[in-house]
């Protein structure tokens, strides 16, 4: 039951200032175990780096670039942890 709550789907958005956050997230991905699946001009699919009897489509991050904003898709833990480290690089950065 646990593991149907992780992948629960989910989304967050934050503004887009540059692509500095954007290649921040993506090096997070890679750095938790993904690799990238697909892309298409706006859309990057990422999917877990496993055998596939272990992997879920529900575990894949989407990631949609739009002119003023990222949206990013996926299960409930990752996107928290995801989340966690755009809020904590904003903030470190506004300190500098």
């Amino acid at each position: 039951m646990f593991s149907v709550i992780m992948v629960t789907p989910v989304e967050f958005r934050f503004k887009r200032k540059g692509d500095r956050f954007l290649y921040m997230l993506v090096e997070r991905i890679y750095y938790l175990g993904y690799i990238q699946d697909s892309q298409a001009e706006k859309i990057i699919i990422f999917k877990q780096k496993l055998p596939s009897w272990l992997r879920w489509n529900e575990g894949n991050i989407v990631i949609e670039k739009y002119d003023d904003e990222v949206l990013v898709k996926g299960g409930l833990f990752i996107l928290a942890n995801l989340r966690r480290f755009i809020q904590k690089s904003a903030t470190s950065s506004s300190n500098h």
